[in-house]
């Protein structure tokens, strides 16, 4: 699975809406971790690159506080194809955007102004691009009586 994974945020993205952003992924290293009893963390460092393919500037807000972007939802697929139809043979995650959360309120406050500080948000022209780092962890279960597809038959 994390050889699809790897591949295909290895592929070079083909751009059939040329109005919006388009976001590559590379694979820098992937790793698997066993720091908590009964789970196994599959740990992935990223260089992600946001390309402004439009015809207007589009704002980005930039990673904050010790955050980087969040990871917010794993589909990991047997194939390309599978991928791109969205079928998943492991997900996990997936959860509303919309936190309460105090950080989020003090987020949204500083946010909120006629021109929000260019330490929280990067504009992207058209045709611009910019890049950073990223590390997600996906995390299986090390028991085969799991509810989702266990970390044996991952490694298969």
């Amino acid at each position: 699975m994390i050889i699809v994974l790897i591949g295909f945020l290895n592929t070079p993205a083909q751009a059939q809406n040329t109005d919006g952003l388009i976001l590559k992924g590379r694979v820098v290293n992937a790793r698997h971790v066993r720091e908590i009893a009964k789970y196994v963390d599959v740990k992935i460092s990223l260089v992600l690159q946001f390309v402004n393919t439009g015809s207007e500037p589009i704002i980005i807000l930039k990673p904050w506080l010790d955050h980087a972007f969040w990871h917010g939802g794993t589909c990991l697929s047997k194939t390309i194809d599978d991928a791109l139809a969205y079928k998943c043979y492991f997900s996990d995650g997936m959860w509303l955007s919309i936190s309460r959360g105090d950080e989020y309120r003090r987020l949204a406050d500083q946010l909120d102004q006629h021109t929000p500080p260019p330490s929280l948000i990067m504009i992207l022209k058209p045709g611009e691009a910019w890049s950073t780092e990223s590390e997600i962890t996906i995390r299986f279960e090390d028991d085969v009586k799991s509810y989702r597809v266990p970390w044996g038959e991952m490694k298969r």
